[in-house]
């Protein structure tokens, strides 16, 4: 939810340097966008919190205190309140909530029992999030807004600038979230086992399941990597360069180094929040791009 908010900045940013007279249905597009991703994301939550009973009895001590019946109902009218706010959005978005929720509920009851697939599901849908502000400001700047100026070179250069950054970070939410979920499979393995999941780990044993986030996470450093050798293309000045480094590259390598070294649950799950945090540096890289549009 924290990168929709950002996201939500980013538009007040837009306003004033895109848009000479934008409408109030932008503002109010993503103001619903907003409120509909956090009730689907709670419907998912809940509903798989309500499925992983006993994997989480197992892995976290605990269990979702709620009545299956309460569960559902609130399942059901989350969903049903985000696809009601969704039909005043104007911006053709409407797809990816049903999409969202759907993907949710197919990982709840089948995908996360099987390899990879539910990891891939929770990675596809995390990058859709920042999607959605890519659509609502598409669909205004090119089909309803007035831009600011003239679209000369400069202002060119920084719509440009600003669509690759986002696109970069979309493939950095996809990849990063599919170590995170990775790592976490390995982790809940002892909870996934005893509900009988086909989860990654337990299908090709920890060390493969280690080697493969840490695949993903080298990716990741190897695209921001080519971000800071393509500083010239991408406009950035060196304390851009300095805080990619800070925010991005370090705590990726840093993950890295914790996932290699895990052995145990516990230290899976500090691999896991590290991996957390760096995702968290690329929302603080961005937060801090948006401050200097």
């Amino acid at each position: 939810m924290l990168t929709l908010v950002l996201f939500r900045f980013l538009e007040h940013q837009f306003r004033s340097e895109w848009f000479s007279e934008p409408s109030d249905q932008y503002s109010y597009d993503l103001n619903l966008a907003l409120i509909c991703t956090i009730l689907i994301a709670a419907s998912g939550y809940i509903l798989n919190d309500h499925i992983d009973r006993l994997p989480d009895k197992i892995n976290k001590g605990r269990a979702s205190e709620l009545s299956p019946i309460l569960s559902i109902g609130l399942y059901i009218a989350f969903n049903i309140s985000a696809l009601l706010l969704s039909l005043f959005i104007v911006s053709p978005i409407h797809g990816i909530f049903i999409g969202a929720i759907i993907g949710l509920f197919l990982y709840s009851t089948l995908f996360q029992w099987l390899p990879l697939i539910g990891n891939l599901t929770i990675a596809a849908l995390s990058a859709m999030i920042p999607l959605i502000h890519i659509l609502i400001t598409d669909n205004y700047y090119f089909f309803t807004s007035t831009p600011a100026t003239p679209f000369n070179g400069q202002l060119e250069q920084s719509a440009a600038r600003t669509s690759t950054l986002f696109f970069l970070y979309i493939a950095f939410a996809f990849i990063s979230t599919l170590a995170r979920e990775i790592v976490k499979d390995i982790e809940d393995i002892e909870g996934d086992k005893a509900a009988n999941y086909q989860t990654l780990p337990i299908l090709v044993g920890r060390n493969i399941s280690k080697m493969a986030a840490i695949f993903c996470l080298m990716i990741t450093s190897c695209g921001v990597g080519l971000m800071i050798l393509n500083q010239s293309d991408l406009g950035f000045s060196a304390t851009d360069i300095i805080v990619i480094i800070l925010t991005m590259l370090a705590p990726l390598i840093w993950s890295i180094v914790l996932t290699y070294k895990s052995q145990v649950k516990r230290e899976f799950k500090r691999a896991g929040n590290s991996i957390k945090i760096s995702m968290l540096g690329a929302l603080i890289f961005l937060f801090y791009f948006a401050l200097t549009l």
